[in-house]
């Protein structure tokens, strides 16, 4: 019979340190299970990709509209131009000279612009300016007719190139994607700023 004045019986500390190894060997097989089940680094790049691009809806922008539109936190710039901006923009880009002629022999443009390695009527642009982070730009205003950073009275041109003002980075222009019906677009935000 047990009295309360017994003291309790120890564990043999060849008990004890075989407890305490099996319960380290377990959490070492947990954190290996764990880690293996879970993605690679590849999958994680793939998986970061995809959260940064995505479809969005075009349809019932006119040419000649331009609209600020936030996907994920990001604000975008969607602009559709008509036919004289995109004249405009070509010129600005060097691809015609002005009165439509096509610029010099080998440039990548033709008379009817279809070797162009983008549309020239869609663009979509990262709004917030990289060289004043937390500031919208305007679109279709400044002295170029393309964007106007009201912070830093930047002006860019209509392909978001820094023209005059202060800083030294261009607006991020987003890779793309159009539909064949024009009524969505598949967008790439990876390297675009994000407004505060």
């Amino acid at each position: 019979m047990v009295t309360p004045d017994d003291p309790k019986p120890k564990m043999p500390l060849v008990f004890r340190l075989t407890l305490i190894w099996a319960l380290l060997g377990l959490g070492g097989v947990l954190i290996f299970l764990i880690r293996a089940t879970g993605p690679d680094e590849g999958t994680q790049q793939q998986m970061e990709r995809a959260r940064n691009h995505l479809f969005t809806s075009i349809e019932g922008i006119a040419p000649g509209e331009a609209r600020w539109i936030d996907l994920k936190h990001t604000i975008v710039i969607v602009w559709r131009r008509d036919a004289t901006e995109q004249s405009l923009a070509l010129q600005q880009a060097g691809l015609i000279e002005p009165g439509g002629v096509s610029a010099a022999p080998g440039s990548g443009a033709t008379d009817e612009n279809t070797a162009l390695p983008f549309d020239p009527e869609w663009l979509f642009v990262g709004a917030v300016s990289p060289n004043s982070p937390g500031c919208v730009v305007m679109p279709k205003a400044g002295r170029f007719g393309g964007f106007f950073d009201p912070c830093t009275k930047a002006h860019f041109d209509m392909w978001g190139r820094l023209r005059d003002g202060p800083g030294d980075r261009d607006l991020v222009i987003l890779p793309s994607r159009i539909d064949g019906a024009a009524a969505s677009v598949f967008l790439d935000l990876t390297d675009v700023p994000k407004a505060r």
